[in-house]
């Protein structure tokens, strides 16, 4: 259901998760009991709680912006106390705060858990100055799925009011003469295609999941102490039988060591309702264009690689980028009906070298598929 997370919220995450259960040596069982989502009150404050093995947090459903939840204990490490408390029930959580721009959690308040008789978790929660003290009392949503995505910390009933409080809403727009819907939220901005053939409704499906992911993520990204997402799902290239869309997200902060932004096409097979594996219409797939090094660091090319290195604008003599060209990595291509054009993925140190390689279909021919080599007839149809 999830949208893979950019890399920046990956490592953030993992950085401050806590160790699974293999981390905690005096737990023989692999059952964390309490480990799930959780709904319910904060003295006069509802909210939703994910204790997870990759670590807890909360947040208040009149505001949903995600506050941390550390364990402690006098005998044990946070990742070990963590663990064993979603095996007993009994945690000792410090509730822990972000703010915009910072690279440190400022501790807010402490809660106290313990099991309830009727299956839920009750306890305190006090301000960090003792001044306000209050009643919490939880019911569990949700316990953990049997193999949680590995891109978000909780489940889907954790993220499901943050993405209804996203409203969607719509208004008509127009590319190469077809019209669509756009759909939008304060974040984000995707579509709908008009039609019910299957093709179509399986595209709506995945657009409108997208659109809900981004919830997820304008989430995840304040909690790291970064800005308001922001990202679009528009369409580049659109015929009878296949959508190019450009997937974008510009230069955002969401904690780390720097910001980032990200582009990336999807061709999507509106007969089948299905994303299209470009990669298979060229002989060697994505290894063919990857970057490759012998074992004294020499670059190793194969016809493709050459071919993009050669015609990629920033690959001249009086361009600095040109240094770093062989070590390039490339999205996945699109296609158009001139050919194909692969996006160049540079180092952060060195992303202003990004750039666009456009193969045309006579170039690329030896090195088609037959998949290649049908879509090429395709496109170059649909060109005329």
């Amino acid at each position: 259901m999830f949208a893979p997370l950019p890399a920046v919220l990956r490592c953030a995450v993992a950085g401050l998760a806590v160790a699974t259960i293999s981390g905690y040596a005096g737990t023989t069982s692999t059952a964390l009991t309490y480990a799930g989502t959780w709904k319910g009150q904060i003295g006069p404050h509802a909210v939703m709680v994910c204790l997870s093995a990759q670590g807890a947090q909360y947040y208040h459903l009149a505001q949903r912006r995600g506050l941390w939840l550390e364990a402690s204990s006098t005998d044990r490490s946070s990742d070990e106390a963590l663990t064993l408390a979603l095996h007993t029930g009994h945690f000792n959580l410090t509730e822990q705060l972000r703010d915009a721009g910072s690279v440190e959690l400022r501790p807010l308040a402490h809660w106290q858990l313990l099991p309830h008789t009727e299956g839920g978790l009750q306890g305190t929660w006090q301000a960090l100055d003792g001044a306000k003290k209050w009643p919490i009392q939880l019911q569990r949503v949700s316990a953990p799925a049997a193999a949680p995505p590995e891109e978000a910390p909780c489940d889907a009933h954790f993220y499901a009011p943050i993405q209804a409080a996203h409203a969607v809403q719509s208004r008509p727009r127009q590319h190469q003469g077809r019209t669509y819907q756009e759909l939008f939220t304060p974040i984000a901005r995707s579509l709908a295609l008009p039609g019910s053939s299957v093709g179509i409704v399986a595209f709506n499906t995945y657009a409108r999941q997208w659109l809900g992911e981004q919830a997820v993520q304008d989430y995840e990204c304040t909690r790291m102490g970064g800005s308001t997402w922001e990202s679009a799902l528009e369409p580049v290239l659109w015929n009878d039988a296949m959508l190019v869309l450009r997937d974008v997200t510009p230069e955002l902060y969401c904690g780390g060591a720097h910001s980032f932004s990200a582009v990336s096409y999807l061709t999507w097979n509106l007969q089948t309702g299905t994303p299209v594996a470009v990669w298979d219409w060229l002989q060697g797939g994505a290894k063919a264009a990857a970057p490759q090094h012998g074992p004294s660091g020499e670059a190793l090319r194969t016809p493709l690689r050459t071919l993009l290195e050669k015609h990629d604008p920033r690959n001249t003599p009086e361009d600095d980028c040109a240094q770093d060209v062989e070590h390039m990595e490339l999205a996945q291509p699109y296609p158009t009906p001139q050919g194909l054009v692969f996006e160049t993925l540079h180092s952060h140190a060195m992303r202003a070298c990004n750039d666009s390689i456009s193969l045309n279909w006579r170039q690329l021919q030896p090195l088609l598929t037959p998949a290649g080599k049908a879509a090429m007839a395709q496109w170059r149809k649909s060109g005329r």
